[in-house]
């Protein structure tokens, strides 16, 4: 006489796995030990939206992902059967940390009506990440630095001024420094009615086209020149 045992999970308190979080690049190991006569067969599936099982991604206990990527975060199922009564299985939510690839400065140049001093605007723009940035700081080699959950800042820089920027943004796998430093000055001198004077911005970015395009404003009381320099 043959005896045969339906299947059904071990006790193991790591069997069988519960949801988990990783980082990217990391090593994942996901369990789903299962007893039975015969032994049981076990199959890991990504779970579709509408809860149905969809593509199966791996045979077997346990699945060890290598290098997990971003793109594994989702739910997952795995199924035990041996042939005898019910399979049975299990689902877990895999969530797959990542800090963002790309963070950018970018600035917007504007100027008081009576030209005593400049104003620009420094955005910090970060590409997505997981969990999201959830805040940017600003740093420079005159004023210290100061935080923004928008990424948005505003600051005045006084005429012959030059000062050093970059942006830092705040993000729980880590924090990321932006890839483009700005160096600016301000120089001339307070301007008068005579359209043909001119003061000069000196913007250093390695963005030269693009830091260009944003900073150009033409006033209508005088003309203003931009130099950028790499």
């Amino acid at each position: 006489m043959q005896v045969v045992v339906e299947t059904s999970f071990t006790s193991s308190p790591s069997s069988p796995s519960g949801d988990q979080t990783a980082n990217e690049g990391s090593n994942l190991t996901l369990f789903c030990n299962a007893t039975g006569k015969p032994t049981p067969n076990v199959t890991w599936t990504r779970v579709l939206k509408n809860g149905r099982d969809g593509d199966v991604v791996f045979f077997g206990n346990p699945w060890v992902i290598v290098n997990i990527s971003r793109t594994a975060t989702g739910a997952y199922r795995c199924t035990a059967y041996n042939g005898i009564g019910n399979p049975v299985n299990h689902s877990l939510y895999v969530n797959v940390t990542y800090q963002p690839d790309n963070v950018t400065m970018v600035t917007n140049t504007t100027e008081n009506k009576d030209c005593s001093n400049l104003w620009v605007n420094f955005t910090c723009i970060s590409s997505e990440a997981n969990p999201p940035v959830y805040n940017y700081l600003l740093s420079d080699d005159e004023d210290g630095f100061s935080f923004s959950k928008s990424g948005s800042w505003i600051k005045k820089i006084s005429r012959r001024g030059k000062s050093f920027f970059n942006c830092i943004a705040y993000q729980l796998v880590e924090n990321v420094t932006s890839r483009n430093n700005i160096t600016l000055t301000a120089n001339g001198k307070r301007m008068n009615s005579d359209k043909r004077k001119f003061n000069k911005i000196v913007i250093h970015s390695p963005f030269t086209a693009f830091v260009m395009r944003l900073v150009k404003l033409v006033f209508s009381s005088l003309r203003i020149k931009f130099t950028i320099t790499d």
